[in-house]
């Protein structure tokens, strides 16, 4: 006679898992209904009593005073038996001996305990201890299979149960150990980067410190202290001239900051001269910074797209010594890499040229490291989110200005039209790049008057500027800055071309570029971020001549009709 389906087996298996020992009415009328108990349960829990006596003999089961007791050899339940192998297991002493006794006891497992069963009791209390059982045998048996011989036969079995069990990490631990001792370095790498995605989505957690360890230690000595230092600095300049007030406000900048990794950012217009002053000042601080002095260019205005935070993460990585094939693909396992390479080192990283803060934020080390940035963009969400300390450059000092340009064309010639050589710098707004553009031609001009002369006309001042390369070429520059802005800052920009002045009102802004105050005000705002404008005091901003002078080239060649319109608007503004 058979034992049909239902609750009749859930009270054999509460009888069976206390085999020989008493189990209470209370218990188990609990057990087989936890959530609805029938309106007699005692009752029904004798019938159900008495059909597993018709099945078993009346002799299995008998009632004591403490509750039904099942009769029975522990070595005819599989449980039972698998507990003594186990346990047997564990005190044999001997590798071999633990081994054959251990896969005896697994031999007695088909699937999930109590696989043919609805029970909350047991999905909630039983099969999961008895799984946990499971796990920490088989473990214990791939364990002294890995240190018993060749672990090439175990990862068809442990693949198996890593995608039958994808967040038990110590399977996972396990088949990457299995493939890296195989030499199947790369499906090791893999595999890693697989449960590490699996713990994040699912889990929320990171690999644990034993898994993130094998990891490091299956790039080898890639992510170790390299032998050779790493000295990627660009060169100094060596016509370097004042900004001393800047070299000192960078130096307190940096002492403000905690023991924790210092971000100290430069921004500022484009062609004031924020990458020479980095590279100028990374060398005065590059011998304190003996494990890496990194340079990394990103691109964040030029001719090409920005590099992005994967790709720069990758090329860091690679200038770290860390082999390609190790570097995973995910933005996020990248940073993760890179401030495990990054650690127990000090390192000075100097980002040049950056867009924004989400592209520098994933290049970050984690602690004991200098990091400068550049960028035309004042990056305000890097100093409120990441403590960066900001240094905006500007126009350099009239007398320093004259210094720059005495030490690139040389200081005779300065001192011989000192007129002429103030008129110069004027005319180049002391920007450093525009200067270096004019020295090079005062070079091959027979005097520094006829240079004036030529910049004298405004109309072609601009073309004066063009170093005869991309990144030698002032309209080239402001035109970088210009395309990476909204269309509405973008339309702004134009329109105070259009201004009678270099100064102007927010409400003349507003009526110009036809917006009402709040969006007008957002636009400005947008243009001061990126230094395209300067906001002297409030509601009143500011441009460059030779910003200006690129503004007014751009909504020259725009139509006629905006540009009437925005006329009619400030007109009729100013009434």
């Amino acid at each position: 006679m058979s034992l049909p389906p239902g609750q009749a087996r859930i009270l054999l298996a509460s009888l069976l898992l206390a085999v020989n020992q008493p189990v209470s009415p209370d218990l188990l009328v609990d057990r087989l209904w936890p959530e609805r108990p029938p309106a007699r349960p005692y009752g029904t829990l004798h019938t159900y009593v008495s059909r597993l006596r018709r099945v078993l003999g009346a002799d299995r089961i008998e009632t004591e005073p403490a509750g039904y007791l099942l009769r029975a050899h522990e070595r005819n339940i599989d449980l039972h038996q698998f507990r003594t192998l186990r346990n047997q297991a564990a005190a044999a002493g001997v590798p071999a001996e633990e081994l054959r006794l251990l896969r005896a006891a697994l031999a007695l497992w088909r699937g999930r305990p109590f696989g043919d069963l609805t029970s909350t009791w047991l999905d909630r209390d039983v099969v999961p201890q008895l799984t946990e059982e499971w796990f920490g045998a088989t473990e214990r048996r791939i364990d002294l299979e890995l240190a018993a011989g060749p672990p090439g036969g175990l990862i068809a079995e442990l693949s198996e149960l890593t995608r039958q069990y994808p967040t038990r990490e110590a399977l996972w631990f396990r088949l990457i150990d299995a493939l890296r001792r195989c030499g199947r370095r790369a499906e090791a790498l893999d595999r890693y980067h697989e449960v590490r995605t699996i713990l994040r989505d699912e889990l929320g957690i990171d690999p644990s410190p034993e898994l993130d360890q094998l990891y490091r230690s299956m790039l080898g000595g890639e992510i170790r202290r390299r032998a050779d230092p790493i000295r990627q600095l660009p060169h100094d300049i060596r016509t370097f001239v004042g900004r001393d007030a800047e070299l000192n406000a960078l130096d307190r900048l940096d002492h403000e900051q905690a023991s924790a990794t210092r971000i100290v950012t430069i921004d500022g217009a484009p062609g004031t001269g924020k990458t020479t002053l980095a590279v100028h000042w990374a060398h005065r601080k590059a011998a304190d910074f003996d494990d890496a002095q990194l340079y990394l260019n990103l691109r964040g205005y030029g001719p090409g797209d920005p590099i992005g935070p994967a790709d720069a993460a990758a090329m860091l990585l690679r200038a770290l010594g860390v082999a390609g094939e190790t570097i995973p693909d995910k933005v996020e396992e990248r940073s993760a890499l890179l401030r495990s390479t990054f650690a127990g080192r000090r390192v000075l990283l100097l980002l040049d040229n950056a867009r924004d803060a989400d592209q520098i934020r994933p290049l970050l080390p984690g602690s004991g490291s200098l990091v400068i940035v550049t960028s035309r963009n004042q990056l305000r969400s890097l100093a409120i989110r990441d403590g960066a300390r900001r240094l905006t450059l500007r126009s350099m000092e009239p007398g320093q200005a004259v210094e720059l340009l005495a030490a690139t064309i040389g200081r005779d010639r300065v001192a011989a039209e000192p007129e002429a050589s103030q008129d110069l710098v004027g005319l180049c707004d002391r920007l450093p790049l525009a200067l270096a553009i004019v020295a090079e031609r005062a070079q091959r001009a027979a005097t520094l008057a006829e240079v004036v002369a030529a910049l004298g006309d405004a109309q072609a001042r601009l073309a004066h500027f063009d170093g005869g390369d991309p990144q030698s070429d002032l309209s080239a520059a402001l035109s970088w800055s210009y395309r990476a802005l909204p269309p509405v800052a973008a339309a702004m920009f134009r329109l105070l071309g259009l201004h009678p002045s270099s100064d102007i009102s927010l409400p003349a802004a507003a009526a110009l570029a036809g917006l009402p105050l709040p969006r007008a005000r957002a636009s400005l705002d947008q243009l001061v971020a990126v230094h395209l404008v300067d906001q002297p005091q409030a509601d009143r901003y500011e441009m460059h001549d030779l910003i200006r002078l690129y503004a007014t080239g751009l909504v020259a060649e725009g139509s006629a009709f905006e540009r009437q319109a925005a006329y009619d608007r400030l007109a009729e503004a100013s009434r």
